[in-house]
């Protein structure tokens, strides 16, 4: 048995993850990540708020996203800095999003 959700119910369900302390901007990026994927590769995709809680972590500044990865800033010029930390990102095989002032990122690994 299957129940197909909106884009505001699967907001809503990751919202209501106690656990997970999604912002709605957040919740609103991992939706469209996810009916993205589901177009992408042509098959429906369960709902799965605990893996998806262990798969992204949400960093709401570019201050906590270089702090969480222990990432050097070299730079002063702030364009700069976000460029070599998104090309960090990249080398470490994670996939990303800007979520807000922040990141929203896949693979809570450093």
């Amino acid at each position: 048995m299957k129940i197909t959700l909106s884009t505001k119910e699967v907001i809503s369900h990751l919202l209501n993850d106690g656990y997970a302390n999604w912002s709605y901007d957040a919740c609103i990026a991992l939706a469209d990540y996810y009916e993205s994927l589901e177009e992408e590769v042509g098959r429906e995709i369960e709902l799965d708020v605990v893996a998806i809680r262990c798969d992204w972590v949400e960093l709401k500044s570019f201050a906590d996203a270089i702090e969480h990865f222990k990432f050097e800033v070299k730079s002063k010029d702030p364009q700069i800095q976000i460029y070599e930390f998104e090309n960090f990102l990249g080398k470490k095989g994670h996939e990303y999003t800007k979520c807000g002032k922040g990141y929203l990122v896949k693979g809570n690994d450093r």
